[in-house]
């Protein structure tokens, strides 16, 4: 049985941002016990954390009918709410590229996306929200007047969509410079070898041919230096696009990446600690 007839769409609607709400502020908790300062965990710019509301929704509309089981419902919840990470990180990952959390340094984990640890933290607050929390956020919710509620979600859900397309804007940019930054990366790698090949092979010349040599040493000399100031001006260009492309990266990122320093650890570490 599925609880979708005991809430009106306004009152559906209300849980996700509570949830989402209360889920942004655990994890400003849980960042706070951590790191000893305020960290921003949220995806998004505001208070909030879709994947907390989306979890709790899914729990509250699927798993209410069973609380009376305790048991039964740390299990299923936990099913439920690893399944919503999973797919969300896996979605992230698609999207960016890169992994937005892992856990692959914890026992039990899943591909890094999930984990044994949190995944039993998951039911045991799900068992905590059904049980305690969410009786007391309906009798609230539907304390307030219908007309006021509709109104009150309109304004939030419509901060919460300028929420999400500002977020969605600042991840594609992150993607783009990302990308041309690995290009230029690539091209600069490509001229220091061939600086270093031109190099290498000038030497194997002058080993081979000794006397021979001398007598057009100058001009050797001269072709060496035109062709390593022609490629020294091509890889000062690339490094200092390189560096530009970094920052431009760091800028837009900044609250992101706090929230997620792993994308700093991950592949692209090379170019978020480009100097």
């Amino acid at each position: 049985m599925i609880y979708f007839d005991n809430y009106t769409f306004s009152e559906t609607a209300a849980i996700f941002l509570i949830y989402a709400f209360v889920g942004w502020c655990t994890e400003v908790v849980y960042a706070t016990l951590k790191h000893g300062k305020f960290v921003n965990r949220g995806f998004l710019i505001g208070p909030v954390c879709p994947i907390y509301g989306l979890g709790a929704l899914s729990v509250v509309m699927f798993l209410e009918p069973i609380k009376e089981d305790w048991g039964l419902l740390f299990l299923s919840s936990m099913v439920f709410t690893s399944a919503i990470e999973f797919v969300g990180g896996f979605i992230l990952e698609r999207l960016f590229n890169e992994k937005w959390w892992d856990y692959s340094d914890e026992h039990f984990n899943v591909k890094g996306y999930i984990c044994l640890k949190f995944s039993i933290m998951w039911g045991l607050a799900c068992v905590l929200v059904i049980d305690v929390v969410h009786p007391s956020v309906m009798t609230v919710l539907r304390f307030i007047p219908h007309g006021i509620l509709v109104l009150i979600l309109a304004v939030m859900y419509a901060v919460f969509a300028s929420d999400i397309t500002v977020t969605l804007i600042n991840i594609m940019k992150i993607r783009r410079y990302i990308r041309s930054a690995e290009e230029i990366r690539n091209a600069l790698e490509q001229v220091s070898d061939r600086i270093g090949e031109s190099l290498s092979e000038k030497t194997l010349e002058a080993m081979e041919h000794g006397e021979q040599l001398k007598e057009t040493i100058s001009e050797k000399e001269q072709e060496m230096r035109d062709t390593f100031a022609d490629r020294k001006a091509e890889y000062e260009e690339l490094k200092n696009k390189l560096k530009a492309h970094s920052e431009e990266t760091r800028r837009i990122s900044k609250r992101i990446r706090t929230a997620f320093p792993h994308i700093e650890q991950g592949k692209y570490r090379h170019i978020f600690k480009q100097k």
